[in-house]
């Protein structure tokens, strides 16, 4: 009888495997819950997402934006007191997740990752790059 191991499938099939376990180990752990729909935000958080909403309003930029779409003052009030709580979350979570700079550092790590990759790529397939 053949050992497992001489098998022209085994190597590939070994290799194959070692990938998926990495790949496997790298996805993080995720918890999840569902919660009641009956719950709804407290009203100190309500009122901390519409000070964020306001803080960004008062943006010189932003109004100046607004204002170059044709909205005015009294036009973007009246759309703030009509949108739902959690309307006015979503838009508070945006407004906090644009601020300047932000994500810098996981494009340079991004940007060294890859070219790491093509050095390595470059050095195991024997290929050189020279610059004049």
């Amino acid at each position: 009888m053949k050992q497992l191991t001489t098998f022209a499938w085994f190597k590939p099939l070994t290799m194959c495997m070692a990938l998926i376990m990495f790949t496997l180990g790298l996805v993080p752990r995720v918890e999840a819950s569902f919660l009641p729909t009956g719950e709804s935000r407290s009203l100190a958080a309500q009122e901390a997402d519409m000070s964020v909403v306001r803080e960004a309003l008062e943006n010189k930029i932003v109004g100046q934006r607004l204002a170059d779409f044709g909205y005015t003052a009294e036009e973007v009030e009246n759309t703030l007191k009509l949108a739902s709580p959690e309307e006015i979350h979503q838009l508070a979570t945006n407004i906090q997740a644009v601020q300047a700079g932000e994500g810098a550092l996981g494009v340079i790590i991004a940007i060294l990752v890859i070219a790491l990759l093509v050095v390595l790529i470059l050095h195991f397939s024997g290929k050189t790059v020279t610059i004049q």
